[in-house]
């Protein structure tokens, strides 16, 4: 099965010709585009852009579903250690190597293999281990 690609954010400050003002844009892109197609795709004029980090979102754009990631070796790591490792996991180590990203809907024992951290879960509460009687 075919996969979509799997995307990035690339953040950076814009300064419009017409302005004195410096705006953050925000953009995903796959994940193997390079900083110099991003400034090509958005330079227009005399724009000043300044890139400042790529990133793993934390939550998508629709809906605010919080978000966690798939290494090669399907490991899970939660989008902070992601980006706390960015570079590892744009290599080629399979412990690291992000190759999909999903939406934790309902899991409330899915945690980070790194930080082990539980990862936010989009719906429900987690189940307390201690019954009310």
């Amino acid at each position: 099965m075919n996969r979509p690609p799997l995307y990035i954010d690339f953040v950076f400050s814009r300064k419009y010709s017409r302005s004195e003002n410096l705006y953050r844009e925000r953009q995903s892109y796959p994940v193997k585009t390079t900083w110099a197609e991003v400034l090509k795709d958005w330079t227009n004029n005399d724009d000043i852009l300044r890139p400042i980090r790529r990133e793993w979102r934390k939550y998508t754009d629709l809906g605010g579903y919080p978000m966690f990631y798939v290494t090669k070796d399907n490991g899970v790591l939660c989008p902070d250690c992601a980006n706390k490792n960015l570079k590892l996991t744009l290599g080629d180590d399979p412990q690291w190597q992000i190759a999909d990203a999903d939406i934790n809907y309902e899991d409330h024992s899915l945690y980070c293999d790194n930080c082990s951290g539980m990862i936010e879960a989009a719906y429900g509460e987690p189940e307390d281990s201690e019954e009310v009687g």
